[in-house]
């Protein structure tokens, strides 16, 4: 029960965060792929660390994820999604627990997975 817990006040802190920090987002997006809210578990895979987070928002050239603890690795990494598989990509920002992650697969290949799912995505002509 304390482990139903913990996850459940994990993704309520995860998407209060996310509504925090997208607030500006929303105001001045300039983002060529803009990014769709999602809350979806995931793992981020390095050479020597794994980490568990929740993925917060993500558009078809990259992600943000709050991770659960400290992860140091920045190149040559897997974003593992149950429902997507194995994405490809690189930290290229960080903010305490929170990653900026850019996917190394082409846009157009991101597309092909997880278009259908992300509502920003639908026209997208890679």
């Amino acid at each position: 029960m304390d482990a139903e817990n913990s996850l459940k006040d994990e993704i309520k802190r995860a998407v209060d965060e996310s509504l925090k920090s997208n607030h500006k987002a929303d105001i001045v997006e300039k983002r060529k792929f803009p990014r769709s809210r999602v809350v979806w578990q995931a793992e981020l895979i390095g050479h020597q660390q794994t980490v568990s987070g929740i993925v917060q928002d993500m558009s078809v050239n990259g992600a943000k994820m709050d991770v659960k603890e400290p992860f140091y690795e920045s190149k040559g990494l897997s974003l593992i999604i149950e429902r997507f598989g194995k994405l490809n990509c690189t930290v290229v920002w960080r903010h305490n627990d929170i990653l900026g992650l850019r996917f190394e697969d082409t846009p157009s290949q991101i597309h092909n997975l997880i278009g259908s799912v992300l509502p920003h995505t639908g026209d997208y002509d890679g």
